[in-house]
């Protein structure tokens, strides 16, 4: 423990911060950026940030953040696809998702039916929501899932599913 805090100052150039940073997805944020109208994109990505409870208190560390997503989101228009291993009922519930996700507009209905379609497969639904998170942002938690699929675009994140499993 001690090696550990001793490494942690060290990176931190002797001056760690008193708490520590919030964390925030970096994949997630570029999405929003690039989905976020130009004159107020800041404003945008935090009322988004703080809808999904990743956000609770605006900081500078986490503007900073939000800029530089930004800048990355404007600069390669691209969404980095990461193909996971899945088993066979793993892959059925994910196609079964992505289904869903093109035929229905509300966010309730979206993580009701996530639940659904993790318990029909025999999945354990915390499983299938980190599959589906690891999926959409690259990270094992995220938002509030029906939400967050709604906001960037019921298609692109059914594309996305269903070439996970292609």
């Amino acid at each position: 423990m001690i090696k550990l805090k001793g490494l942690y100052e060290y990176v931190n150039l002797l001056n760690p911060p008193i708490k520590p940073s919030i964390h925030l997805p970096y994949k997630m944020l570029v999405q929003l950026a690039s989905l976020a109208p130009q004159k107020n994109r800041l404003e945008y990505i935090i009322n988004k940030l703080k809808n999904y409870r990743v956000l609770k208190e605006v900081t500078k560390e986490g503007i900073q953040r939000i800029k530089l997503a930004s800048n990355w989101a404007d600069d390669f228009k691209t969404v980095e696809k990461r193909k996971i291993v899945l088993k066979d009922k793993e892959k059925k519930a994910v196609k079964e998702l992505a289904e869903l996700i093109k035929e229905v507009d509300d966010h309730e209905r979206i993580q009701t039916e996530i639940f659904e379609i993790a318990r029909k497969n025999e999945i354990d639904p915390p499983v299938l929501f980190k599959i589906a998170y690891k999926i959409i942002i690259g990270s094992d938690r995220g938002p509030r899932l029906g939400r967050y699929i709604l906001d960037i675009g019921k298609d692109d994140v059914s594309k996305l599913l269903l070439d996970q499993i292609a």
